[in-house]
């Protein structure tokens, strides 16, 4: 797996929105989760299938970012001790 960067991470909060159709109902939903590593914060966006939203609140992780077209998250696992 070819990435930019890794960074051992803390996930601090996750927000459920939803994204409604032309007719007012529910089509999809994405989450935002919040990430910190202790000094700084920062928000990311991801689909329901992204395994960071199987993550608890406040477990640690190991994210891993590449630049595709934009910054993404491509990889999660846990942090090496």
């Amino acid at each position: 797996m070819a990435y930019l960067f890794d960074l051992n991470l803390v996930k601090t909060s996750q927000e459920e929105r939803i994204i409604k159709g032309k007719n007012g109902e529910a089509d999809s939903k994405y989450y935002v989760v919040g990430l910190s590593n202790g000094c700084k914060s920062f928000d990311v966006t991801c689909g329901e299938k992204n395994n960071l939203v199987t993550i608890g609140v406040f477990q640690k992780c190991k994210v891993y970012f590449d630049i595709v077209d934009k910054l993404s998250l491509i990889h999660i696992s846990e942090p090496t001790r």
